[in-house]
């Protein structure tokens, strides 16, 4: 163990194969799906096959402009939504983000969006407070061999302890200098998630009281403000768990264009906080700070770009707005 950072290695889980373990009826699976025709078939029937119910997946498109969508929904593996219609039936709150919060529509786009998106729906169906949520991308092409949701389940088998906050997979075959660079910045207040391995990992998993109070990010930045807001709130030993992948996790590679993109919104989103004299940390904010950071500058100088066919290029260029929770929004 590394301060609050429970490491298992794949040694540990020779004796115990993750292929073993099943998730329990009241967990839930939310798989975020941007232009995913071709791989989100193989992720559902994977996830089929560790004992995932449709009824317990929410695949929530986002942005798509291929048949994602209707090959989820073809599959009857899971249930699917629309990310932009989950918002569009919520006037309301749609008034309340960008009113109360700065959020406006146009910054409703990207990862973090739709896993907010999934959030309001495990809200509205009174999910157990006890539940454990996993994430999972759909673009892993060797998902079977990796196992993340068996190692996910193993992580939790092993912290064996209420002290456990969040299980994340980790790897050191992946483009994690950077962040952790900034990370180790003198000062800077959130070092100590750089004793992960693989801070980004969107392959996690975490209760569904704490995600339902965690104020996430609109886009590339939601896995960092996710581990932010444990940080402050369960920065104790264990709090933070994370089993070793044995090889590599294949995805769909980004253009360095994309990475550029992705690690400038995580560092710019971590810096507006933490530039502060005195830092303002990211569970403290009132509503006025968060619509003050929301509408700079800094937050609106940048376009969305569109290259239709370069996958998530579509992501937006904006900096990532800060969401409140569903806990807070009282829905």
């Amino acid at each position: 163990m590394t301060n609050a950072v429970l490491h298992i290695t794949n040694e540990q889980m020779i004796s115990n194969p993750p292929l073993l373990l099943k998730p329990e009826d009241r967990d839930r699976l939310i798989i975020p799906a941007k232009n995913e025709q071709t791989s989100i078939g193989g992720t559902l029937a994977y996830c089929a096959l560790k004992g995932f119910t449709p009824k317990q997946i929410i695949v929530m498109v986002n942005g798509s402009n291929d048949k994602t969508f209707d090959v989820a929904e073809n599959t009857g593996l899971a249930t699917v939504y629309r990310q932009e219609a989950i918002l569009a039936e919520r006037p309301d709150l749609l008034r309340r983000l960008k009113d109360e919060y700065g959020v406006v529509d146009a910054r409703l786009h990207g990862k973090g969006t739709a896993m907010f998106a999934a959030c309001l729906i495990l809200e509205a169906t009174e999910t157990p407070p006890d539940a454990r949520v996993f994430f999972l991308d759909a673009d892993i092409d060797n998902i079977a061999e990796v196992d993340p949701i068996g190692r996910n389940i193993f992580g939790w088998l092993m912290a064996n302890g209420d002290g456990t906050r969040i299980v994340k997979l980790a790897s050191q075959n992946r483009h994690n200098e950077g962040i952790l660079g900034f990370l180790g910045i003198p000062g800077n207040p959130y070092r100590g998630i750089g004793a992960l391995q693989w801070p980004l990992c969107g392959q996690v998993s975490l209760r569904w009281d704490d995600l339902r109070q965690m104020r996430l990010s609109t886009g590339y930045a939601v896995e960092m403000a996710m581990l932010m807001d444990l940080w402050e709130r369960y920065a104790s030993p264990g709090a933070f768990c994370e089993v070793e992948i044995h090889g590599e996790l294949r995805d769909r590679p980004d253009s360095d264009r994309v990475m550029t993109v992705m690690f400038r919104n995580i560092m710019a989103f971590m810096a507006r906080l933490i530039t502060d004299d005195p830092v303002r940390r990211l569970t403290e904010l009132d509503p006025s700070e968060m619509l003050k950071i929301n509408t700079s500058v800094e937050a609106a100088m940048w376009t969305p770009v569109d290259e239709p066919n370069q996958g998530n290029a579509l992501e937006s260029h904006r900096l990532d707005a800060i969401l409140p929770s569903v806990a807070e929004l009282k829905l």
